[in-house]
């Protein structure tokens, strides 16, 4: 979700998420003016350690998001933001996440100021012309 929102005005933005076991040469393009945005919550994965690892090395800053400030892929990072993952299901709520994602997207969109107004105008612009959206509620004509 991070990912689309902030594309929507920064499109040099990319998702590294090691696509056909690739992540190891993702994270090997990282450079010392990146940042990288680590998500996760109990149970942690090994490649989210691993992208906060190698983040941490290239000397990128790292956010991560996380639902446990004490979690194993939050100890270097520059910037913590937790989220609750409380449900009374047997699943983990991400409505938190998904909250504070919004509320991030939004904070940067604001400081990307005329620039990034201009580049939401054109990807709104090339999304209604690619048609990506239906025009009604999806009834027939």
């Amino acid at each position: 979700l991070l990912h689309y929102l902030y594309r929507l005005f920064r499109p040099d933005v990319a998702l590294i998420g090691g696509p056909g076991g690739i992540l190891d040469l993702e994270l090997g393009s990282l450079r010392p003016d990146d940042a990288v945005v680590i998500f996760g919550f109990q149970p942690y994965s090994r490649d989210s350690l691993l992208a906060a690892k190698a983040a941490s090395d290239a000397g990128c800053r790292t956010v991560v998001i996380v639902d446990d400030a004490a979690a194993p892929i939050a100890a270097d990072g520059n910037a913590i933001l937790t989220f609750g993952i409380e449900s009374p299901s047997f699943f983990p709520s991400l409505t938190g996440c998904v909250s504070l994602v919004q509320g991030l997207a939004a904070l940067l969109y604001a400081r990307s100021g005329e620039a990034g107004r201009r580049v939401l105008r054109r990807s709104e612009s090339r999304i209604e012309a690619h048609t990506a959206y239906l025009t009604d509620s999806g009834g027939s004509n």
